[in-house]
């Protein structure tokens, strides 16, 4: 398990390096001059060129990148156009916002998913059935921001019940999380129910129908752990989307997380930010994939076991050459 851990680890830096690749390229071939949004439309030409100097922007594009890959290796992403302070430390302020946001959603959206599609499944072609399959198309159809829009004007401006923007406690986390975690909970729900379904219909199922057991201790133990894995692969693909995809919900709810710091800087060219954020948000997918592929050993006997094997298998070749 540690070399398969290790291996993926290695792994993800040509992913990361091709992320810096693109989007430092895109940035660089994109219309417009960062020196002239730094200094404002009443700067002088020259006062703009020394500053394009000083910044290393009239540099060609080898040596910019390489520059820029080699502060990467020391932790260094750069300093803002906009305030001229660090990139990685405006990120590592913001992100705990974000975090929070995804992972409350996430959390909201696979409690609720996962109990509704079990249910579902075993009462399939039911009235629940099918109020369940009806709402998850309706959540995968509707747009997130125009669902934080609609709630905006009824529960904060037309019924007045909950605040419309920010993010300063668990009244203010509300219409965020349901915004932002119908899309996933419709997700989880229709993959849940699949895989029950599946699952339900084997031999040992009715197996263990049979020798007496509880049908909850039939559901939970036998059909959904053997149901978990797709259920678990989905949800760390949206957590991962949930980090990055939070630039929608935290501009229409104005949340200071580093999704509205991403679009605030892309209004204003600040570059470095740009960069910065779009490979941090590439690094933190890379750790949640990683993550759920270390959860599948957890939760399913059949990958752990299959480790373990390789492993001994590993001992015994090792033995057999010592000898």
């Amino acid at each position: 398990m540690f070399r398969y851990i290790s291996r993926r680890i290695i792994m993800m830096i040509p992913v990361l390096l091709g992320v810096v690749f693109v989007i430092f390229t895109i940035l660089y071939f994109s219309p417009g001059d960062p020196a002239r949004t730094i200094l404002g439309v009443t700067a002088t030409e020259q006062e703009v060129q020394m500053l394009s100097e000083e910044l290393g922007l009239n540099d060609p594009y080898g040596v910019q990148l390489f520059r820029y890959l080699k502060d990467l290796l020391r932790g260094d992403m750069g300093r803002s156009y906009k305030n001229n302070k660090s990139v990685s430390a405006e990120i590592l302020q913001r992100f705990p916002t974000t975090l929070l946001l995804a992972t409350l959603s996430i959390l909201f959206a696979a409690v609720i998913a996962i109990v509704a599609g079990i249910i579902s499944a075993i009462k399939q072609y039911s009235v629940f059935d099918n109020i369940v399959t009806g709402f998850s198309l309706l959540g995968i159809s509707i747009p997130n921001f125009w669902l934080g829009l609609m709630l905006i004007i009824l529960v904060s401006l037309h019924w007045r019940l909950l605040p419309a923007s920010g993010f300063y406690g668990p009244r203010y986390w509300i219409l965020p999380l349901i915004t932002n975690g119908v899309g996933y909970m419709a997700g989880i729900m229709r993959i849940t129910r699949s895989s029950m379904l599946e699952v339900i219909r084997q031999d040992y199922i009715r197996t263990a129908r049979a020798k007496g057991q509880r049908e909850i201790v039939v559901i939970l133990k036998h059909a959904l752990r053997n149901a978990i894995i797709p259920i678990i692969t989905l949800i760390g693909l949206q957590f991962g989307r949930a980090l990055g995809g939070a630039v929608l919900i935290e501009t229409v709810f104005a949340i200071p997380g580093l999704g509205k710091y991403l679009v605030d800087s892309i209004s204003a060219k600040d570059i470095p930010v740009i960069q910065g954020g779009v490979l941090f948000l590439a690094f933190l997918f890379g750790v949640v994939n990683l993550c759920v592929d270390i959860l599948y050993g957890f939760f399913d006997p059949r990958i752990s076991s299959q480790y373990r094997r390789k492993k001994e298998k590993a001992v015994k070749m090792h033995a057999k050459q010592a000898n």
